[in-house]
């Protein structure tokens, strides 16, 4: 089979999960499809997916994944709080949010948030995904938009919340240092897609993730630098490009 030179950001919203695909030349291509199903499809001949939502989910022991620990600190404020505690598997299956609280609580020792147990369908649609295609693993990779701006952004957070408009600017001009169409996409995206499916935020954190995807197709850094496996055999991690490191 030909290697594939093809590389994907994804990021859930509002309408399922918005795709944008570059290529190693100048082509890219944007989406949102609805279900894990067909990000499957859309996701089959990339050489590498970088995606914002948990992978590696704990199941028993500690309170939190050592990878948002640890994206936290690196984050430090305010901007740590956009990487919120990842509900256990058990959470995630749960029927309602009370059960969810019941089951964390239990198998972890804390709570779950409500903006946890928003984004447990699509968490859960995700590991389902992963657990019936083993062979995904290796080219779906657990990112977070925070972390790869930091790291593009010469190892240094982001000053404004990304809903804001400065924000938005802040990310908008980092992203056009390491992508010529970043302007022609994001208004691509725009165009095409009311905010009831997509919302502005999530173009950036897609795009940023699929220039992580291609910049650092060879060279991804991992947050822990030796991540565990959970019960499921799945890496709980977070990665991202560092450009230092980049082939020459």
């Amino acid at each position: 089979m030909a290697k594939s030179f093809k590389f994907m950001g994804v990021d859930g919203c509002p309408g399922g999960w918005f795709c944008i695909e570059l290529a190693r030349d100048s082509e890219w291509q944007i989406t949102v499809v609805e279900h894990t199903s067909t990000l499957l499809a859309a996701a089959s001949d990339m050489a590498l997916v970088l995606i914002d939502m948990p992978i590696g989910l704990l199941e028993s022991g500690r309170p939190q994944r050592l990878c948002d620990q640890q994206a936290r600190q690196l984050l430090g404020r305010p901007r740590a709080s956009s990487v919120f505690p990842v509900p256990t598997r058990q959470a995630v299956y749960a029927a309602s949010y009370p059960d969810a609280q019941i089951i964390n609580r239990r198998q972890v020792g804390r709570g779950l948030s409500k903006q946890a147990w928003n984004i447990a369908p699509k968490i859960k649609q995700l590991d389902q995904l992963l657990q019936n295609s083993p062979a995904l693993r290796k080219r779906m990779r657990e990112s977070h938009p925070e972390v790869c701006f930091w790291a593009l952004n010469g190892k240094r957070a982001m000053q404004f919340n990304k809903k804001q408009s400065l924000g938005f600017t802040e990310r908008f001009v980092t992203l056009q240092h390491y992508c010529a169409a970043t302007e022609d996409i994001v208004a691509a995206a725009f165009a095409k897609y009311p905010r009831k499916l997509l919302a502005r935020d999530d173009v950036l954190d897609a795009l940023v993730l699929a220039i992580s995807a291609k910049l650092g197709s060879n060279t991804l850094k991992t947050i822990p630098r030796q991540p565990p496996l959970d019960p499921c055999g799945m890496r709980m991690e977070m990665v991202y490009a560092d450009p230092e490191i980049l082939p020459q």
